[in-house]
């Protein structure tokens, strides 16, 4: 029986043994076997949950396996505690507590507990342990003289009974009140707790599908776009449909985010992700089982762009080296296969507790029609133009619109598709114009597009182009915004020997160029990773007004390392960071900050995928204080600049961090220290200390509290940003003075004073 004064071998409490209990059992078995419902009775015994809560009271979960988080998926499931710490935590089943864990930030205080099946069951966030327990964590601590002592090995391990007391749910390490509950395989994998675990959860929420993201390659286009498409989905009578037409040309890539809604209203990530086309699965993601190293693969599981811990989107498609999905095929692998027609995406997600929800997607596919500009001719400033459709695969009904370079619309001609072509769209009316396009709709949506210029005079002159560069996989999209520039007069090149002249392709966002094949010579020839390309305008066969324009793409390669270096900033990619050949390019933003900028501020994008081995960036910068310098990450959705962990090198002067990540970093200068405030706490003789920091953080280790000159134990909690008393001291009445000082992590000094009186009265009735 476990004491608090004697530290006990054993963590099982005495119970009363049944009279030959094993008799009992082996002949109620016998019984059992006989009547012929036995099967179905085993069958059911096998499918209940194995373990039992580890609470008896709880408020339900609020994060589940697997969720998305920062570099990792979630490795369990967390129960919430109404808020508070305190709740008895029992052993989910008979075993041996093999190690006790006692770290600052992660797990906080936890306890590991093998079992007889092998599996292991993890409790985390603990605010104390059982008694037995307790004071072998208090020895170690005694013995190391630090509170936190890490990973405490049992020798011998220690047995416990299922239901057993072995602590207390706290909020120790990272978060706020909660039980983390892990299981892990012999082999350390971890497991799905949801179906192992008796929780008595309550979950009737259906998932809520957000919208899906379709992102083109090479030439491909979705509703007439090169780029990013974002469609949201609407609810409807038990299904979600898109809220426009999808038309697409080509290939595309297939996002699709939502949430699960967890019995206590959380978001969290759903079980099982699919998709199916025309009734066929082509994808299949289930939450189950993971290791390790699977959390490489949580940028292909997630997109790294659109996903939060409470927003998930879901990758559809397949990629070199992803096996968490089942399927092998992929949505967009699919797509890419099928005629030219009309086509159907299901994509479901399943929660944990089979609810379920769907989203119905018509896809109309289309190859691109064949167009041909015919007789062109003006009669003062009115223009006559004539167009040629050669053929339309695919389509059921195609719309020839004819728009100005205002994008007024001027003219529509329906193709009958039940008449041979080719047939002509003609101006009803002459009309002024430099530039024309000839959009090709399908379902009232833009599919194709074709822009000609009509000018009889020269060419306007070009003294820049402006691009909007979109990186896909390995190839780089050049798309021109010149909206006085047809397909047929502007071209480009990649300034190298024997490069070629290349005629781009028409899109809602203006003409693109396809650099596919192209920047993988260049970008392992130029210096320092440079693109020069080379544009002209075309007339009667010969080049004018050319200009160069340059980009700074960066080529990565599986088993290969790539090193960049832009000024003051340089990054390091390892032979594993990718699995398949990948383009980043390289700008610089310039986003406000609210620390003096000491670098420029570089992004490399896409953002959407995660490098599958971590990447060192640098910045290189001489800092008067150099300890003030510091990297941060721009938070696109916050608006603001977040400090990410950085290693200071002072021999070099340089800043390096490791990211997962990519996106725009900088490198600044914090020089503001923090804001210590104090309140009153009604029942409390100890007023409340908040220490905020708008730059690195509040470094937990420099917080020193004292009361009447006298240094009390206190620490520090990053989460709620407020400063915990783990040995309250008793106070006498009177008056009396507290101080705190603490740095943050650019060692900016900062002191806050409180002056209160204790009455006697108050003292006598706490």
């Amino acid at each position: 029986m476990l004491t608090s004064t004697v530290p006990s071998t054993s963590l099982c409490y005495n119970q009363p043994e049944m009279e030959n209990p094993r008799k009992c059992i082996i002949w109620m078995f016998a019984v059992l076997v006989l009547l012929p419902g036995f099967p179905l009775l085993a069958q059911a015994e096998k499918d209940d949950p194995p373990y039992q809560s580890p609470l008896k009271r709880h408020n339900g979960f609020s994060s589940a396996f697997q969720d998305f988080r920062s570099g990792h998926f979630h490795g369990g499931v967390d129960f919430r505690t109404f808020q508070q710490t305190g709740l008895p935590v029992y052993a989910i089943a008979d075993g041996n507590v093999v190690t006790l864990r006692m770290v600052r930030r992660g797990g906080g205080r936890g306890i590991y507990l093998r079992h007889h099946d092998k599996n292991t069951s993890l409790y985390f966030h603990l605010e104390r342990f059982a008694p037995g327990l307790e004071a072998i964590l208090k020895r170690r601590q005694q013995r190391l003289g630090t509170r936190y002592v890490g990973n405490i090995a049992l020798n011998p391990p220690l047995p416990v009974q299922a239901g057993e007391l072995i602590g207390w749910s706290g909020e120790t390490g990272s978060g706020f009140p909660h039980l983390h509950l892990e299981i892990r395989d012999k082999t350390g994998a971890k497991l799905n707790p949801f179906p192992l675990v008796r929780a008595g959860f309550q979950d009737r929420n259906a998932p809520e599908l957000d919208a899906l993201i379709l992102r083109t390659r090479a030439d491909g286009t979705a509703n007439g776009r090169v780029g990013e498409l974002r469609v949201p989905l609407e609810p409807g009578r038990g299904v979600y449909t898109p809220s426009r037409p999808i038309v697409i040309t080509g290939e595309v890539d297939v996002v699709s985010g939502g949430r699960d809604i967890s019995d206590s209203g959380r978001p969290v990530a759903p079980k099982r992700v699919s998709a199916q086309l025309n009734n066929e699965l082509v994808f299949q993601l289930v939450f189950s089982r993971f290791t390790w190293e699977d959390n490489n693969q949580l940028g292909f599981v997630y997109d790294m762009r659109e996903s939060s811990p409470g927003n998930f989107y879901f990758n559809l498609f397949a990629q070199p080296g992803y096996n968490l999905e089942s399927s092998g095929k992929g949505l967009s692998r699919a797509l890419a296969a099928c005629r030219p027609g009309s086509h159907r995406v299901i994509v479901e997600w399943e929660d944990h507790f089979a609810n379920r929800s769907r989203g119905v997607v018509p896809i109309e596919i289309r190859a691109l029609p064949r167009l041909r500009i015919g007789k062109k001719e003006r009669s003062g400033t009115w223009l006559f133009v004539e167009v040629e459709a050669v053929d339309a695969p695919g389509a059921e009904r195609v719309d020839l619109v004819l728009v100005d370079d205002s994008g007024r619309e001027i003219s529509t001609f329906p193709l009958d598709i039940s008449r041979p072509l080719p047939q002509r769209l003609q101006l009803a009316e002459p009309h002024p114009a430099r530039v024309l396009e000839v959009r090709c709709v399908t379902r009232d949506t833009v599919y194709a597009v074709k822009r000609f210029g009509v000018a009889t005079e020269d060419p306007l002159q070009m003294d820049r182009v402006n691009l909007n560069p979109w990186i896909t996989g390995d190839t780089v999209l050049i798309r021109v915004r010149e909206p006085i520039l047809g397909e047929e007069i502007l071209r480009m090149r990649p300034a190298m020997a024997g490069a070629a002249w290349k005629a781009p392709f028409s899109s809602l966002d203006g003409l693109v160029f396809s650099m596919e094949g192209v920047v993988a010579q260049v970008a392992s020839t130029a210096p320092e990773h440079l693109l020069v390309l080379q544009f002209a305008l075309e007339k009667n066969g010969s080049l004018r007004s050319m200009v160069q324009e340059t980009l700074r793409v960066v080529r990565l390669v599986p088993g290969k390392q790539a090193h960049f270096k832009w000024n003051d900033f340089s990054a390091r990619f390892q032979p594993g960071t990718v699995r398949a050949p990948r383009l980043m390019l390289a700008e610089q933003r310039s986003h406000p900050a609210p620390f003096p900028l000491l670098s420029s501020q570089v992004s490399l994008k896409p953002r959407h995928f995660a490098f599958l081995d971590r990447v060192e960036y640098t910045f290189t910068s001489k800092v008067a204080d150099p300890h003030q310098a510091a990297i941060f990450r721009w938070d696109s959705r916050r608006k603001k600049w977040n400090y990410v962990p950085t290693r200071l090198d002072s021999r070099t002067h340089r800043y390096t961090t490791r990211v997962r990540v990519s996106g725009t970093y900088a490198l600044l200068r914090d020089n503001l220290p923090p804001n210590i405030s104090f309140s009153s706490v009604a029942g409390s003789e100890l007023p409340r200390i908040i220490i905020t920091d708008k730059g690195t953080g509040v470094d937990d280790l420099s917080v020193m509290v004292r009361i009447d000159n006298h240094v009390v134990e206190a620490e520090y909690d990053p989460d709620r940003r407020w400063v915990l008393f783990p040995d309250p001291p008793k106070l006498n009445p009177g008056k009396h003075r507290m101080r705190v000082e603490c740095l943050d992590r650019a060692r900016n000094h900062a002191v806050g004073t409180w002056n209160w009186e204790i009455a006697a009265a108050a003292q006598e009735s706490g």
